[in-house]
C-alpha cells in the first residue's frame, strides 16, 4: 500500500512493527532515489528515528494558529520552501501527541508553499502511532483534540493499515494483559494474572549492604575523628594546624641579622 504512494495510518499495538515497517519503506525510497522527510511531534521522538520535529520541518514553530501574516512569512522562509517543495514523501511519527490544529497548520502550510489544493500539497503522507497510547500535547487550559479529529485529517483520508502481529512479546497471557490495559478492558483474569506476580519486598539484603557501607565510611574517617579529638587538626601537608602555627612563629620572632649571608653580617 505504501509503494503505490496512498497516504497511510499505520498503527498498532507496541512492538508489532510499526517502526520496522517504516524503515523498511524508507531503505526502498531511497533504493529509488526518493529522500523522505522524517519528523514527529516531539524532540525526544524525533532523535529517535534522526528526525526533525514537524514543527521545525514545516516552519511552524511553537504557534496555535495561524494568521494570514504568519502564513506569509513562513511561506517566505527559504529553507523552509525547499523543504516542503523538494518533499515527495512526508511520514510523522507519534502521530497520537500531535493536536488536531497543529496538523491542520501543517497541512495549511503545505497547500500554500506548494500552491497545491490537495491534502498537503499532494505530498504522500505516512502517519505513524497508536491513539492508545500518548494523547496530544497542548497547553495548560487549551482542549485537547486529537489530529483525526481534524478536518486536514478528514480531507487526507488515509488508508489504515493495521498491524496486528506481535513481535516484542511471546507471552500469551503477558500479552492478554497488555492488551486489556491498553484498550481499558481489565477483568478479574488480568488483575490475577498481575496479583500473581506480586512479591513482598525483602530488604535484608540491602541492609546488609548498607551496614558495609557505613562501616567502610567510618574507618576511612576514623583517623581524622581522633586527631580532632586529640587536639590537632590535619593539614593538606599532612601536618598538625598546630606544629605549623609554631614553626610559623618562630620564623616570624627570629632576628634577620642573625641569619648568614645577610647585609648586617657582610658590613660586619
Amino acid at each position: 500500500i505504501l509503494k503505490t504512494g496512498k497516504s497511510v495510518f499505520l498503527t498498532g499495538e507496541p512492538g508489532s512493527g510499526k517502526t520496522h515497517t517504516v524503515n523498511a519503506y524508507v531503505s526502498w525510497l531511497r533504493e529509488h532515489g526518493i529522500e523522505p522527510a522524517i519528523t514527529a511531534s516531539t524532540g525526544i521522538a524525533a532523535t529517535h528515528i534522526g528526525g526533525l520535529t514537524i514543527h521545525s520541518w514545516s516552519g511552524i514553530g511553537i504557534a496555535e494558529k495561524l494568521s494570514d501574516i504568519d502564513l506569509a512569512v513562513i511561506s517566505g522562509n527559504n529553507k523552509v520552501r525547499r523543504r516542503v517543495l523538494g518533499t515527495e514523501v512526508l511520514i510523522i511519527d507519534e502521530v497520537s501527541m500531535l493536536s488536531g490544529a497543529t496538523f491542520s497548520m501543517v497541512d495549511l502550510v503545505c497547500r500554500r508553499i506548494r500552491e497545491n489544493p490537495f491534502p498537503f500539497g499532494g505530498i504522500q503522507t505516512v502517519l505513524v502511532g497508536d491513539f492508545f497510547q500518548l494523547p496530544p500535547i497542548v497547553r495548560k487550559g487549551n482542549p485537547t483534540s486529537f489530529a483525526y479529529e481534524s478536518d486536514a485529517w478528514q480531507r487526507l483520508n488515509p488508508e489504515i493499515c493495521y498491524l496486528r502481529e506481535q513481535y516484542r512479546q511471546d507471552d500469551p497471557i503477558f500479552l492478554a494483559v497488555l492488551s486489556s490495559i491498553r484498550r481499558n478492558r481489565c477483568d478479574a483474569s488480568h488483575r490475577a494474572a498481575l496479583a500473581g506476580r506480586s512479591r513482598q519486598p525483602s530488604f535484608g539484603g540491602r541492609r546488609e549492604l548498607l551496614r558495609r557501607r557505613l562501616a567502610r565510611t567510618s574507618a576511612v574517617h576514623a583517623p581524622a575523628r581522633m586527631g580532632r579529638a586529640g587536639g590537632a587538626r590535619r593539614t593538606s601537608l599532612g601536618k598538625p594546624r598546630e606544629d605549623r602555627r609554631v614553626e610559623a612563629g618562630a620564623l616570624a620572632s627570629s632576628d634577620p641579622r642573625a641569619a648568614p649571608g645577610t647585609r648586617e653580617n657582610r658590613r660586619s
